[in-house]
């Protein structure tokens, strides 16, 4: 990467799914940038042309007669971009920026299909449920929020660090929808028993959120968090 895209720092780094030549990279200026290993960077700043506006972003094409650095840009939020992920089914990208919102698009049609607001302060975290049903992030309000995508509404928020969240991550291991489904829906939902209502409604543009599975029985999720306040909490 060329500061000549980009002078702030890059904040996260991450493949496309199923790719080996495309990844993503957002920066503490709010920007995602789209790359390919194969293109070199421009030798001068590039120039964008503008091919998709909503509600807190827009998505840019880089404007070259040859293949360059980047393709594509994301303009999301305000303020940095600190962490973004793919969906299991590797159709939606989740963002958390400083500005306090989950932002989910769907990434092929660049379409924002959910947004969530922190209880206050900015999110720094954001991780997937492994059947694609939830969305769990971590800020600086010192919460552990979990957002439904298919609902497109907060239905819990763990209490329990003392300081900035920096890390989420569910267990994959112990959350196997076809498991609880095939047993005839015998475990239980942990982490849902407060619901508290939407924190911010789904995101214009996109329509309401798909879901990407069909119902199935209930489901056990588990996942961890860690702090500044140098605790994991499960």
């Amino acid at each position: 990467m060329d500061r000549l895209i980009d002078k702030t720092k890059v904040t996260y780094l991450k493949w496309l799914p199923e790719s080996e030549s495309l990844f993503l990279a957002s920066h503490a200026s709010g920007h995602l940038y789209l790359y390919n290993v194969s293109h070199p960077c421009a030798s001068a700043p590039p120039q964008y042309s503008l091919l998709k506006q909503g509600e807190g972003f827009a998505v840019y094409a880089a404007k070259s007669k040859a293949p360059r650095n980047p393709l594509a840009k994301w303009a999301v939020g305000e303020g940095p971009l600190n962490e973004f992920a793919f969906s299991p089914d590797g159709r939606h990208l989740a963002c958390v920026s400083q500005d306090g919102c989950l932002r989910v698009f769907h990434f092929d049609s660049m379409l924002l299909r959910g947004l969530m607001k922190s209880y206050f302060g900015g999110l720094l975290c954001v991780c997937w449920s492994p059947d694609g049903r939830y969305v769990v992030t971590g800020g600086e309000d010192d919460l552990v929020t979990v957002w439904s995508f298919t609902e497109g509404r907060v239905v819990a928020r763990g209490h329990g660090h003392k300081s900035w969240v920096n890390a989420v991550a569910f267990d994959p291991y112990t959350t196997r929808a076809e498991e609880a489904a095939a047993a005839g829906g015998d475990g239980e939902r942990s982490g849902e028993e407060e619901e508290e209502p939407e924190a911010g409604g789904p995101g214009s543009g996109g329509g309401a959120p798909l879901s990407p599975l069909p119902k199935a029985g209930p489901i056990t999720y588990r996942f961890g968090s860690a702090g500044q306040d140098t605790q994991f909490c499960l």
